[in-house]
């Protein structure tokens, strides 16, 4: 898998000639394997299917050499394909102060999306990591953003690149394993679990079948992470990004496995009891 390399003037041309927008300010945002760059563009556009100028800009995405050759998902590409999004103004989850609340809100985000798009097994968004989650400050009564840091609440979600058909366990599943590990800010990994998977089951219900193998959904999402971003790395040893899964993951995946199903489950069924949630079996 090859990662693009572009330069300044390559996202001006390709911008331009795609689109038909200036850019007039660009940054490099992380990413795992893709280029992902925030880009602001001149008021005036010749794209007639671009009604209106985004005041807030544009995150153009450019895709690896695996994903540009998907035919079943992009269309046959000969070079990188490249997309553009309108940027949502907010702010990531990563590296704010964890709250039952913002965790519950979460796994309400994940379920309303899996609803939307239907069937028990159907499309999942399936990357619902703390990147890829907007975030903004709650108004006060008075109009004003909340100046209490754990005031957020949850408002958008980035990047469907990993849409894929598969059921809906797999993504509480993969929600509750990035917000356990991130989960650094006084509550628990298996609290934060928890509240997210109780956001989820009051929107979108599970199956016995399908609650019966989370513990086992969740440890493999995050061997699979673990391994995946230890890959890129040694591809590309400049992109610390990808290891940023495994610093964090590797305890909270031992505490996981440690904990028979019936203590873990029962630690969960506390929580979902404060919601009125009926309890997992």
């Amino acid at each position: 898998m090859e990662r693009p390399v572009l330069e300044e003037h390559d996202v001006m041309r390709v911008v331009f000639d795609a689109y038909g927008m200036r850019v007039t300010k660009q940054m490099f945002l992380d990413s795992y394997d893709d280029v992902n760059i925030l880009v602001h563009v001149s008021d005036l556009s010749t794209n007639e299917n671009i009604v209106k100028v985004s005041p807030n800009g544009y995150v153009f995405k450019v895709l690896n050499t695996v994903d540009s050759k998907r035919e079943e998902f992009v269309g046959e590409t000969k070079e990188f394909l490249v997309r553009l999004f309108e940027f949502v103004p907010g702010e990531t989850l990563d590296n704010k102060p964890y709250t039952a609340d913002l965790c519950f809100q979460v796994g309400m985000m994940a379920a309303k999306i899996d609803r939307a798009l239907k069937l028990q097994r159907g499309a999942i968004h399936g990357d619902l990591n703390e990147g890829n989650i907007i975030v903004r400050r709650r108004e006060t009564q008075d109009g004003t953003l909340s100046t209490t840091p754990s005031e957020y609440g949850v408002i958008g979600v980035l990047d469907f690149g990993d849409l894929v058909y598969e059921y809906h366990v797999f993504e509480i599943s993969i929600t509750m394993a990035y917000m356990m590990i991130e989960s650094k800010h006084g509550l628990d990994p298996l609290d934060a679990g928890g509240h997210v998977l109780a956001g989820y089951l009051s929107v979108f219900d599970l199956n016995g079948a399908d609650t019966k193998v989370i513990k086992e959904c969740i440890a493999a999402r995050l061997a699979q992470s673990f391994t995946y971003g230890a890959l890129e790395h040694k591809k590309n040893p400049s992109n610390t990004y990808c290891l940023k899964t495994a610093d964090r993951g590797w305890p909270v995946l031992r505490k996981l496995w440690s904990m028979s199903k019936k203590e873990l489950f029962g630690h969960w069924n506390e929580i979902l009891k404060c919601y009125d949630i009926k309890s997992l079996v």
